[in-house]
């Protein structure tokens, strides 16, 4: 069994237990339905967890270091095991788990710590979660790639207000516009996010559309990229088509839209 080897080389054995993510999964389906996919997935994460619940345990705690932080690979490679088996436990929605969580947010001494047990908090519904996320920011907050982080950490949420999230995120100080690697790490993860992005009500694909408008005005390049979150649209039901497709038309019609983003626009919409 991998888990019982996991000593030998925890890089590897993090990366064989990793299941492949939604988008990946979704490029190997003729018709994806985003929440089936979804729920598929994390029913499967969840059932593991259940099985190997003192053993992800276990390896969890002999991976995590009582010492200070090591960048080397061994260090490197035990951070990414006890982290992912943090993963897989904390689907278990046990009390005790998430204390766990919020202890290793605590008292982590580096960012892969640190972000790993925010993504998990954010992902729950506990009262923990928004401390954590304001904890974050106000240490961070003057350090821009951490900011970046902790947009991205929002933007990939798949609780069912990560689109108000973002929203509100679009006008808060850490945001802005202008800069690339904020939009990026706000826009375009959210457009990656499997589950809330293609949600069938058809919200956030509006929403995303009159952000490409207000981006294409100050950078078309950026406004063109942030556009390609579309690109897989078609190979879903129709409903959420239809949705995607006016939506892009909504960018299409703009008269003063660039020809980058025009250009993208019209490949996606002509698939």
């Amino acid at each position: 069994h991998i888990l019982f080897n996991s000593k030998k080389d925890p890089a590897f054995t993090a990366e064989v237990i990793s299941l492949p993510s939604e988008l990946f999964l979704a490029e190997k389906m003729e018709q994806v339905d985003p929440e089936v996919l979804h729920l598929s997935r994390t029913s499967l994460i969840k059932k593991i967890a259940e099985n190997y619940k003192k053993s992800l345990l276990a390896i969890y705690d002999s991976n995590s270091s009582s010492g200070p932080y090591q960048p080397d690979p061994i260090s490197a490679g035990r951070r990414s095991l006890k982290n992912m088996c943090l993963h897989y436990l904390m689907e278990l929605g046990d009390p005790d788990i998430l204390s766990i969580c919020v202890e290793q947010f605590k008292q982590s001494d580096n960012m892969t710590d640190t972000i790993s047990s925010l993504s998990a908090l954010v992902n729950t519904d506990s009262p923990k979660k928004k401390w954590a996320l304001d904890s974050f920011y106000e240490r961070w907050r003057s350090e821009p790639s951490a900011v970046d982080k902790w947009l991205s950490v929002q933007a990939a949420a798949r609780t069912s207000e990560t689109l108000e999230v973002v929203k509100s995120l679009t006008q808060h100080e850490a945001f802005n516009h202008t800069n690339p690697n904020k939009v990026y790490s706000l826009l375009r993860t959210f457009s990656s996010n499997h589950l809330q992005f293609h949600d069938k009500n058809g919200h956030s694909y509006r929403f995303l559309a009159g952000q490409i408008i207000v981006l294409d005005s100050i950078n078309p390049q950026v406004a063109a990229r942030i556009s390609r979150g579309f690109d897989r649209c078609q190979r879903f039901d129709a409903q959420r088509w239809a949705s995607a497709k006016k939506a892009l038309l909504s960018i299409f019609n703009n008269s003063s839209l660039s020809k980058d983003t025009r250009e993208i626009i019209s490949k996606t919409l002509n698939k």
